[in-house]
């Protein structure tokens, strides 16, 4: 299980200072109420890109609960979970994919036909976020529309990461999740 940490750096700041930075251990397991009862467990290597740089091995750390066996990982907020392009990368190549730009920072169009799909799935979801935070903005109701408009708002906030952690603090779940209901 994911907890999302935003340490405010890039991907390549973040592998460059991981050995110095300070990694908050979980207080409480979420699966058996434990209190600190986590430790150490280890480092996975998720393969990131970037939109501007080449691809990443990005550490990650894992914490394990000793009352009931459980892991939990400490991700950098640019991470999405499952996904191998970073949340900006990702947020700009949709948003540029919409805009009916040419260069799509050298993603593949199926990357972008698979974003686009868990967009539109969650939209609602994310109309429902910027809603219950007060967006006085009028969202349309013509799917591509309020896909183009939910980017723009999020485009507005000052960083992309904070709009994902934002979203996964509310909503419990990623804005890019695959949803459990098909739209």
């Amino acid at each position: 299980m994911p907890i999302f940490h935003s340490f405010n750096l890039s991907p390549a700041q973040y592998c460059e200072q991981f050995k110095s930075l300070v990694i908050p251990r979980p207080k409480c397991c979420p699966f058996c109420q434990s209190i600190q009862s986590f430790h150490r467990h280890g480092v996975y290597w998720p393969y990131v890109l970037d939109g501007q740089q080449e691809q990443q091995y990005v550490p990650v750390p894992r914490f394990l609960c000793r009352v009931c066996r459980h892991t939990l990982s400490i991700l950098p907020t640019f991470v999405i979970p499952f996904f191998q392009y970073s949340v900006p990368a990702s947020l700009s190549s949709l948003r540029t994919w919409f805009s009916k730009k040419a260069d799509t920072q050298n993603v593949p169009v199926a990357c972008l036909r698979f974003w686009r799909q868990r967009f539109y799935q969650n939209l609602s979801r994310i109309e429902l976020f910027f809603r219950s935070r007060g967006a006085p903005d009028v969202i349309p109701t013509d799917q591509k529309e309020k896909a183009i408009k939910l980017l723009c708002m999020v485009s507005s906030l000052p960083k992309a990461e904070t709009f994902s952690q934002t979203f996964q603090d509310h909503c419990k779940r990623h804005f890019m999740a695959r949803s459990l209901y098909h739209v």
